[in-house]
């Protein structure tokens, strides 16, 4: 750790930046306990750094240095407002051979070229990056016309096609539509194998996208886990995933929350639970449940609970509960950590 801080402090001299108190204090704590430093938390919303966010030369002083370490496996770098030209040197911080495992970006202001820069980077083979989070960053349409948010598509895409290491990946509240999806789906995530946590949440996918999310799922057995809340799948989009469902024996974790399903794609959802003994998290609530989909829930978690199919598995985490009232079926919410 001694050899990362004065690594550190000679790289902000070179570059004629302040060094972050935080993290010359955290590293002289770690110093102290005689510990080694696996996870770096630089994170804007954190008290210690609210009122002094990390700037972009800071960020190219902290790359530089954790580019010989190899003790440090998480970088987080959420909230921060970081530019293309931090981004750029988080590109050059994933090629090169540091113990960097795991990155996060939420919350910026990376755009196409910063975007580009990290794509290339993830192609490269010295990447060894496992985890990767993108989420509200404005790269997704720094154009009206959507011309540059097709072009960063293709290029991630691209650059999932070549990736080998990264098994988490989130693209959350990127504004993405179902042709910027198809094109994800068709040109990088079906052409990767190491993805197992996609992050889809806060898009703008329709219903056009049931037949991209379903071939998804029915080709990719390395993707476990799927976050699709907070879109517009409607009945259509979630008929699609209720056909593959009972198939996919790798999927374990889906989430459907505030998709405006109604009776008849929350049914078919139901329905395909009861014969999917694989799952083990499905999140449904926000959705426009009626009658009959509360009874199809109901009946499909008691025929749940008493089926032999799960029997040694995990229990079935769901964010709803099934009760009765006046032998009416209802469902009541359940918060799940």
């Amino acid at each position: 750790m001694e050899e990362l801080k004065q690594t550190y402090l000679k790289k902000c001299s070179d570059l004629a930046c302040k060094p972050i108190d935080y993290l010359a204090s955290e590293l002289d704590k770690v110093l102290q306990k005689g510990v080694v430093l696996e996870e770096l938390a630089l994170n804007g919303n954190q008290k210690q750094l609210f009122n002094a966010r990390v700037q972009p030369m800071q960020v190219l002083a902290v790359c530089e240095a954790l580019q010989t370490d190899v003790n440090v496996k998480s970088l987080d770098l959420a909230n921060n407002f970081l530019n293309d030209l931090a981004a750029q040197a988080i590109a050059s911080l994933i090629k090169s051979d540091s113990g960097i495992q795991s990155i996060n970006l939420a919350g910026n202001n990376i755009g196409p070229q910063g975007a580009a820069a990290i794509c290339k980077a993830l192609s490269a083979p010295s990447c060894h990056l496992q985890a990767l989070s993108l989420s509200s960053n404005p790269l997704e349409t720094p154009l009206p016309s959507g011309a540059g948010a097709d072009t960063v598509t293709l290029s991630l895409a691209h650059m999932l096609a070549c990736n080998s290491s990264l098994t988490e990946l989130g693209l959350s509240k990127h504004r993405m539509v179902d042709s910027q999806l198809e094109t994800l789906v068709s040109y990088g995530l079906l052409r990767n194998k190491s993805i197992t946590s996609l992050d889809l949440r806060a898009n703008r996918l329709s219903g056009f996208s049931g037949p991209q999310l379903e071939r998804l799922l029915s080709e990719a057995p390395h993707v476990s886990s799927m976050n699709l809340a907070s879109n517009m799948l409607g009945d259509s989009g979630a008929l699609a995933l209720a056909r593959t469902m009972p198939y996919c024996s790798w999927l374990r974790m889906l989430d459907l929350r505030g998709n405006n399903i109604s009776e008849q794609g929350l049914v078919a959802v139901a329905e395909a639970l009861s014969m999917s003994p694989h799952i083990q998290v499905l999140l449904i609530w926000g959705n426009v449940f009626g009658p009959t989909s509360s009874r199809a829930f109901a009946d499909a978690l008691a025929a749940i609970e008493n089926s032999q199919d799960r029997a040694g598995q995990e229990k079935l985490v769901m964010d709803v509960r099934p009760y009765e009232v006046d032998g009416r079926a209802q469902l009541a919410f359940v918060q799940v950590d």
